[in-house]
């Protein structure tokens, strides 16, 4: 993915993957995980599903101890500040992820727990630049 810009490993069951870099929340050293996601204007939106696990994935509990994060879609690389959404905003989001990846509401099906929904925004739209 890093390589190719995107393009060798960049789509999952028809939808974009991103790159998600986030701080170890123990070892301070970063770590990245493949995603899928969709696009809100200048954010992007994940889903900590971690295919129906019954925990949240590590990726979620790392960027709930340090929400900078960086993101890679395609060729572009950006640091990025996560929110996780609630109430109306996070069953709006929700629901357009699941259009988007039917196989979410199967595994949301299958645990006991409800997935957080993140919204990943631009780090300079928040802090005024890096």
């Amino acid at each position: 993915y890093r390589l190719s810009g995107g393009r060798a490993a960049g789509t999952f069951r028809g939808g974009e993957v991103l790159l998600l870099t986030t701080t170890g929340r123990r070892s301070r050293r970063p770590r990245t995980w493949p995603l899928c996601f969709v696009r809100s204007g200048d954010d992007v939106v994940v889903v900590a599903s971690a295919a129906g696990a019954e925990r949240h994935p590590g990726w979620y509990h790392n960027l709930r101890a340090n929400p900078l994060v960086r993101v890679q879609v395609g060729g572009q690389t950006r640091d990025m500040v996560a929110r996780t959404v609630e109430g109306h905003d996070r069953a709006q989001l929700w629901d357009r992820l699941a259009d988007r990846y039917p196989v979410l509401r199967h595994y949301q099906e299958m645990a006991r727990r409800a997935f957080p929904v993140v919204v990943l925004q631009p780090a300079t739209v928040l802090t005024g630049g890096m």
